[in-house]
């Protein structure tokens, strides 16, 4: 059993929650500055939908070596990318491309920290 507790207005009743293109006027509709215990500012989600409402969804899956160099042995690699396909299958709507997106790649490849054009994955549609 899972217990998922979510505050703040429907995200059906914030129109700029459903579009990753408004994503910075999102931050400043949907979401509560805080203040973290080791005093660091940040903003959690104050709507049905929690951070997802917030960041578009974003879920970033990382390579392989980052789980053999951080936890070695410790991870079934296989078991692991065969769950997170899975549920990204039962509770995922593949991202779509986006000019935002777009210009996100685009500044990553720039700075030689990624490609310009993603491999479409479970969770990216072109």
């Amino acid at each position: 059993d899972v217990l998922v507790l979510e505050r703040g207005k429907s995200d059906l009743d914030l129109a700029e929650t459903q579009y990753a293109d408004t994503w910075p006027e999102v931050v400043n509709s949907a979401a509560q500055l805080i203040r973290w215990t080791d005093q660091t500012w940040g903003a959690v989600a104050n709507v049905l939908g929690g951070g997802t409402s917030i960041n578009g969804g974003l879920y970033i899956e990382e390579e392989a070596d980052y789980f053999q160099e951080n936890f070695g042995e410790a991870v079934n690699l296989s078991e692991f990318y065969e769950s997170s396909a899975w549920v990204a299958k039962q509770l995922a709507v593949p991202l779509r491309a986006s000019s935002i997106g777009q210009r996100y790649a685009d500044a990553l490849h720039e700075a030689k920290e990624g490609v310009a054009e993603p491999k479409p994955s479970v969770r990216m549609v072109k």
